[in-house]
């Protein structure tokens, strides 16, 4: 089921039919780049919720994002140990344009969740200050597929995104 679903994503670009979207907005849409930065929460379908941040970019309809969340404590002054949640997500798909307003883009990815174990009595000093060492523990990692349903207002995209593993939001602004 899950190959057959994330087949049918990646070959929904090549079949797309002139006659279901506007070529007016298919051209219009995938002409532009788009860069932006996202939020949202990674595993809260699972009850394992982890704040994400990340960034995003369409290039001429081509759409690649990267979010995570890593450890707060890296370089942190204070001999401790902090247990911290982790992940990360990366996804790719097409953008799909609607109207020149609404577009979907189906969307494919990877992710991990886990916990990060920083260690505040084995550090090192480097150039950028005090480095903790970091240990990481992965609880579950897999695909994860969904949708980005994106608004355009001139140069501004606003970004929904659902996915079986995430839910995150975002703003870019279009060259």
């Amino acid at each position: 089921m899950k190959t057959r679903l994330i087949s049918i994503l990646l070959l929904l670009p090549l079949m797309v039919n002139a006659q279901v979207f506007s070529k007016e907005a298919f051209e219009y849409g995938n002409k532009k780049w788009a860069m932006g930065i996202l939020v949202g929460g990674l595993g809260i379908f699972e009850e394992k919720s982890r704040v994400i941040y990340g960034l995003n970019l369409t290039i001429k309809g081509f759409y690649v994002d990267f979010l995570l969340k890593g450890s707060s404590h890296k370089s942190d002054v204070r001999v401790d140990k902090w247990k911290e949640s982790s992940g990360t997500v990366f996804h790719a798909g097409y953008q799909l344009p609607l109207t020149k307003v609404v577009r979907i883009i189906p969307i494919v990815g990877y992710y991990t969740l886990g916990k990060t174990t920083t260690d505040g009595y084995d550090w090192e000093v480097t150039n950028n200050g005090i480095s903790n060492k970091t240990y990481t523990s992965t609880d579950s990692k897999g695909i994860d597929y969904g949708g980005i349903l994106v608004l355009n207002s001139k140069h501004v995209n606003f970004y929904g995104a659902c996915t079986k593993h995430s839910l995150y939001g975002g703003i870019a602004f279009q060259f």
